[in-house]
């Protein structure tokens, strides 16, 4: 049986379109995933995208190639909406521990 391995793709190593192009061949190569990447270059990976995503219309291959969005300074609400997806990971500061001062609350009219 062969050997587990878990490791790190780093975006310093591929890139992002590299890394999902990589994936999808996998499901579909008896190569394991490293011998794949390494086969890979920024061109192939642009080329394999554009046939199959952009042609064919199989989005799976184009959700994993990540992005990292940073919200800061918005309300409970927005950020409830924008963590509403479940197809996505969240890290959000704890409340409890973040120092807040007046201004940054929101106090309604009284009324």
């Amino acid at each position: 049986m062969p050997e587990r391995e878990i490791y790190l793709l780093s975006p310093r190593a591929l890139s992002p379109e590299t890394i999902a192009v990589a994936f999808a061949k996998t499901s579909r190569a008896p190569e394991s995933f490293r011998e794949i990447a390494a086969e890979l270059s920024d061109e192939k990976s642009a080329q394999f995208h554009e046939k199959w995503v952009v042609g064919y219309g199989h989005a799976s291959v184009a959700e994993h190639a990540v992005l990292h969005f940073a919200f800061e300074n918005v309300s409970r609400i927005a950020i409830e909406t924008i963590e509403s997806s479940r197809l996505a990971s969240y890290t959000e500061k704890i409340h409890a521990l973040s120092k807040m001062g007046p201004s940054g609350l929101h106090h309604p009219a009284r009324t």
